[in-house]
């Protein structure tokens, strides 16, 4: 694919050299906490100073001097001990400009200049008064010397924490919400921050791409795309958009696709998760195309500092599957009587089922279980290569036009938990599908993913219903799930798959089925009703069952049948 962001990093910083000005050819995110320094570094000498002053004042017996002396005596000893604590209050000061920085913190920023700039004229005046009252040659001298250097220095250094926190203003960038990445963050993205520290001991591929240089293969070019911003296909609680557009491909001609972009509100936390995400995605689409995996076709970075980005992904004519599933409650065929999969009903019902064509709106157990199996083998496929996707739900698969499920790789949840302090009540609704460990010590694993996937298959299996409907989040929901809380039969689920979802929502990871042993299970069954034979299925399988390619390395998945009970 073309190529037109090989100087992206040159495109972002050059809208920041305006600012260089501000301070001597240095950035102003860099002034502003090399201003925190200096004046922690000016407060420490200083007080080194006063520690020789002050006490010569204090051992003085100004009381055996005439009046005159001994008022004076006590107001020079309220001028230096105002100095030493001014001294201190700098250095806490200082320290707050300092995080501020970091944090990118506009309240702190208004906090140190109201601060700092009460001291400074508080300052100033007890300093000319200082001198006006004591002038007595190298004392004075020094005093005046320090008026006039403030006079010039604060001010200035007040300017320059004001123009950044302008800058900063103006990207809407704030404490909660910052927008714009910083310089070194975008370098990182480009390069891998693998020139800043050694990968440790044990990185998987998966940690190496993550966070490793951006795969240039996947950019493509911004004018390649052709796209519908007035009716976006999706917006998310996250502040995503799905754009339906066209992309031209080097031949000339053009497809389909879907562009998920970010909207100018979305949150730093997100965006940096969204980085994550891209790279994620083009480890797993440069190992191997997946049936069952939604393709990544390209992307656009050039505008990441300004979090902006443009992820191409294949076009899906249904939308994503929670809203088919919805859609389709009044086209759907139940093939379970009395909690069991009727192979005479099966048979009775789906001989007029195998006539209909692919693109039939006809929905039935049937077509469930393949989906179930097509989502639990895109599950094994990411297991396999030690993908954890941690964000599996209805709304993140998709339906190909030949009805073939697919999962994206949204990821969000654990990627979050490294940029913010993330809690699950802020992914509004996804704490319904995480398991225990991952609401308790946001911890993402493949057994976790089961927990996930467990409670997709329930959203399956109820056509799109809430997962624990009619239930706020609460800091106790945790404790429910460990004391025993699940949800009841799906109701059009077979009694034998709810058997398994409950070993997916086991208290205990380790005891929970592997992803290879749920796409065994669902395969079992579509074969023992001789679905996988059919026409109307063979092909929209697509080879999605379970291959000797794709088997799970998972040492502890022991081939155990599912169900039984």
């Amino acid at each position: 694919m073309e190529n037109i962001c090989p100087d992206s990093t040159k495109h972002v910083y050059f809208s920041k050299f305006k600012n260089l000005v501000w301070c001597c050819g240095i950035k102003l995110s860099f002034a502003v906490k090399f201003i925190a320094l200096f004046d922690i570094t000016l407060s420490i000498i200083w007080i080194i100073q006063l520690s020789r002053i002050f006490p010569t004042y204090l051992d003085l017996n100004w009381t055996s001097l005439n009046e005159s002396c001994s008022k004076n005596g006590s107001i020079l000893q309220t001028f230096w001990g105002f100095y030493l604590v001014k001294s201190v209050a700098t250095i806490f000061l200082s320290i707050l400009l300092f995080n501020a920085e970091i944090s990118v913190s506009l309240t702190s920023f208004k906090l140190w200049i109201f601060i700092i700039s009460v001291v400074f004229v508080s300052c100033m005046a007890v300093s000319i008064v200082h001198v006006s009252i004591y002038y007595d040659g190298n004392r004075a001298g020094l005093i005046i010397f320090i008026i006039v250097a403030t006079s010039v220095y604060r001010p200035y250094s007040i300017m320059i924490v004001w123009k950044f926190m302008k800058s900063l203003r103006l990207a809407g960038r704030s404490n909660s919400s910052s927008k714009n990445l910083k310089d070194r963050e975008v370098e990182m993205f480009f390069n891998g921050s693998f020139r800043h520290f050694q990968p440790p001991p044990g990185f998987g591929d998966v940690e190496k791409a993550e966070h490793g240089p951006y795969n240039t293969y996947f950019e493509i070019s911004r004018d390649c795309l052709n796209i519908d911003e007035e009716n976006p296909l999706e917006k998310t609680e996250s502040d995503l958009l799905l754009l339906k557009g066209n992309m031209k491909l080097p031949s000339g001609s053009s497809i389909l696709v879907a562009v998920k972009t970010t909207t100018n509100n979305v949150d730093v936390a997100h965006f940096r998760a969204i980085l994550s995400e891209l790279k994620i995605m083009t480890y797993v689409s440069s190992v191997q195309k997946h049936e069952n995996i939604v393709e990544l076709l390209g992307a656009v970075t050039c505008d990441i500092a300004q979090r902006k980005i443009m992820i191409i992904l294949e076009y899906f004519p249904y939308g994503n599957f929670h809203q088919f599933l919805k859609s389709h409650r009044g086209a759907f065929v139940n093939l379970v009587r009395n909690g069991t999969l009727s192979r005479d009903y099966a048979v009775q019902h789906y001989c007029n089922v195998q006539q209909v064509s692919l693109k039939s709106s006809l929905v039935t157990t049937f077509s469930l279980l393949r989906w179930s199996f097509e989502i639990c083998n895109a599950l094994k496929y990411l297991a396999s290569i030690g993908v954890v996707h941690a964000g599996i739900c209805t709304k993140n698969i998709y339906l190909t036009e030949d009805k073939v499920a697919k999962i994206s790789i949204p990821a969000l949840p654990s990627q979050l938990h490294r940029y913010s302090s993330y809690d699950a009540s802020e992914e509004q609704s996804f704490w319904r599908w995480m398991s225990i460990e991952s609401l308790r010590d946001m911890t993402f694993t493949t057994r976790s993913d089961v927990w996930t996937i467990g409670i997709t298959i329930y959203e399956i299996f109820t056509l799109g219903s809430v997962p624990f409907h009619g239930l706020s989040w609460t800091p106790d929901f945790v404790n429910y799930l460990i004391r025993g809380l699940r949800m009841n039969k799906p109701a059009f689920a077979p009694h034998k798959l709810y058997t398994v979802l409950l070993e997916c929502w086991d208290n205990d990871p380790s005891r929970r089925p592997c992803p290879e042993q749920l796409c065994t299970f669902f395969e079992g069954i579509l074969r023992e009703h001789k679905i996988l034979d059919n026409h109307y299925l063979a092909d929209v399988t697509g080879g999605g069952g379970v291959s000797d390619d794709n088997i799970s390395t998972d040492s502890s998945c022991i081939a155990t049948p599912l169900g039984s009970a």
